[in-house]
């Protein structure tokens, strides 16, 4: 079980090439929310327990927001990297070809006059596409309650501020070419930023991430339904909120810190004061011995 929707897993036999893929982007979006989440009260590792999720990420919390944003970016780039690489059936573009210029008409800081020369521009958007149907999926075409329509809404705007981060998700790169001095030609070819790169808007937004309620979403008109009919139209987020993460529910584990390393410099996120929520905290000393002052 991997937390797959009946429709993901009749997807993911009809698309067997592709799950690989799937597969590694879920470890880089783990990789990276723990990499940049180490030294904050919620740290992310409670990822490495899917799909068996705590309250954290199994309701519409800040955390959660964040991990449908970070996973969305993360399937999108991989799909688009072994896109490029030609692993991908039905996926491929010229991905070995390097562009080779005279270093006089390649102004390093406007690349515009040869961005449509150079192979493979636009192949992110077959990663946005892939990423946007798979997790489409995972969701109730018509949902059973007000409350579940906005939890869908919810969760499918912070997929699309996962796949807005990127942006193009693609630049052109040039570096110099040949053995001898100076820089007489450049190659240039199309690079698709890392995961690492996207995801600093994702965490800038995750700062400022915010709590929607009842009024904050545009529900479709109910005139032509019966009672306690759900209508197909989906819940809307209204536009005051279109760039940011948005979440329903408050986490009560941000105070459940246990086991964790901290210092005692109070300015520090990973200040023991911070981490511990002022409960307290056992402190050790640990005497290192090391050789300084060396000379050779």
């Amino acid at each position: 079980d991997y937390g797959f929707t009946g429709k993901q897993v009749r997807f993911c036999k009809t698309h067997f090439p592709w799950m690989t893929f799937v597969q590694e982007a879920v470890i880089d979006a783990k990789e990276e929310c723990i990499h940049h989440l180490h030294k904050q009260k919620w740290d992310c590792h409670v990822i490495k327990e899917a799909p068996t999720f705590n309250e954290d990420l199994k309701k519409d919390t800040i955390q959660s927001a964040l991990v449908y944003a970070l996973s969305a970016a993360s399937l999108a780039i991989t799909v688009s990297r072994r896109c490029k690489m030609g692993q991908i059936p039905d996926c491929s573009c010229q991905h070995n070809r390097r562009v080779s210029f005279p270093s006089s008409i390649v102004n390093s800081t406007d690349l515009s006059n040869i961005d449509k020369i150079i192979p493979c521009k636009g192949i992110v958007q077959n990663g946005k596409r892939f990423a946007q149907t798979f997790t489409n999926l995972g969701f109730r075409l018509i949902p059973k309650n007000e409350r579940q329509a906005e939890e869908i809404a919810v969760r499918k705007h912070n997929i699309q501020i996962g796949l807005k981060a990127l942006g193009t998700g693609e630049e052109v790169t040039c570096v110099c070419t040949g053995a001898t001095g100076g820089c007489p030609r450049k190659f240039c070819y199309r690079r698709i930023i890392p995961l690492n790169e996207a995801a600093v808007g994702i965490f800038e937004r995750y700062k400022k991430a915010v709590k929607l309620f009842p009024h904050d979403f545009n529900r479709p008109p109910k005139a032509s339904l019966n009672k306690g009919e759900m209508s197909k139209l989906p819940y809307q987020i209204k536009d005051e909120h279109v760039d940011k993460l948005v979440y329903l529910e408050d986490t009560d584990q941000q105070c459940a810190t246990t086991g964790r390393r901290c210092v005692l410099d109070n300015s520090k996120p990973d200040s023991c004061e911070n981490l511990c929520c002022g409960r307290g905290y056992r402190g050790k000393l640990i005497e290192v011995n090391s050789q300084c002052r060396c000379k050779f």
